[in-house]
């Protein structure tokens, strides 16, 4: 289902009306056709007997972009290399001090070594 609006600058969009179309329908402007649909305001419709339409949509060119995947790129033979990075900077704090963003903690890993570890579980089974 398509709805169509008036946009207003100040928020009070108009309601124009809607129609409903497939994909496949859609896809017919991509072989260079015009596609258009009359949009109905239902509203308009039940009070008006001689109510045709608010208007004709018109669909000039469709065009498809695929959007790959994670997988779609491995699949594909894609390798990557895992590299990490930590900030040591003064600001983040003394790894000693329990405040500290880098806190190394005696028994228990820091958010930042949980982090870590759960991308690199996953990513190391595309890596070289």
């Amino acid at each position: 289902m398509c709805i169509v609006w008036d946009w207003d600058s100040n928020g009070k969009h108009d309601f124009i009306g809607e129609f409903t179309s497939t994909f496949k329908e859609m896809r017919g402007a991509m072989e260079g056709k015009q596609v258009q649909w009359e949009c109905i305001n239902p509203k308009y419709k039940a009070k008006k007997k001689n109510y045709k339409n608010s208007g004709i949509v018109i669909l000039n060119q469709c065009k498809i972009h695929k959007m790959h995947s994670f997988l779609d790129y491995i699949m594909g033979g894609c390798q990557i290399q895992f590299t990490v990075a930590i900030d040591f900077t003064a600001s983040n704090g003394d790894p000693r001090n329990s405040c500290s963003l880098h806190y190394i903690h005696p028994y228990q890993p820091n958010e930042y070594l949980k982090a870590l570890v759960a991308v690199g579980e996953i990513c190391q089974d595309y890596d070289r």
